[in-house]
């Protein structure tokens, strides 16, 4: 388990795939919401954030979830979270976050289900 927050970005055809290691806290957060917030300038608005390996998310790193939704929407795209599980996937629950974002199991089904809610390649 690691005490800092890993930001991996990769491409998956038209989406942008955020992967997350270890702690979305305040310390963590603002490398989140930049990398979110930097792929919709990027024109990645189709983005799918892997939490399989999140292992605990706080208020700020919500916070930074939510920046990126906003603007993946406002810009025509979407945000899925993939992969929650244990607390992060707790936390999702019960602060209705689960209400705001579309859930996938893992990272394909992530993908296609952000692409059928955005029409498609």
């Amino acid at each position: 388990m690691t005490d800092r927050l890993g930001i991996a970005l990769r491409d998956d055809g038209p989406v942008r795939i955020v992967t997350l290691e270890g702690r979305a806290d305040a310390l963590g957060s603002p490398g989140l919401e930049t990398a979110l917030l930097g792929s919709v300038r990027e024109g990645r608005t189709r983005i799918v954030v892997d939490c399989a390996r999140l292992t605990f998310i706080s208020s700020s790193g919500l916070r930074a979830l939510l920046a990126g939704l906003k603007a993946a929407r406002a810009a025509g795209g979407g945000c899925v979270l993939a992969g929650l599980s244990d607390e992060p996937g707790r936390v999702v629950g019960m602060t209705g976050f689960d209400r705001l974002f579309l859930l996938a199991d893992d990272v394909p089904a992530a993908c296609a289900l952000l692409l059928s809610q955005a029409g498609g390649t």
